[in-house]
């Protein structure tokens, strides 16, 4: 997980050669293959993401408001809506 500005941090990570994958929803994936981790220099990567176009079903939003029952269904003995009114 980054910040808010990007930045991440890995720690624990054993010497040698590693592939990288980068990932975020709405952005096409990277992979940054043989990083070279050495003991004694730290690894600064900078990776920029390309926008990728996420198409997914309709979604239809529905109200149902009932006048005659209060909204808050714990309400049993006695509720009333005020209006600005």
């Amino acid at each position: 997980m980054t910040d808010a500005d990007g930045w991440f941090v890995l720690e624990g990570v054993p010497l040698g050669r590693h592939d990288i994958r980068v990932s975020f929803l709405g952005y096409e994936p990277v992979t940054l293959s043989q990083v070279l981790v050495t003991s004694g220099k730290e690894v600064v990567l900078s990776v920029a993401l390309r926008e990728q176009i996420v198409e997914g079903e309709e979604v239809v939003v529905v109200s149902e408001i009932r006048k005659d029952r209060a909204l808050n269904d714990l309400a049993y003995v006695s509720a009333r809506s005020f209006s600005v009114e």
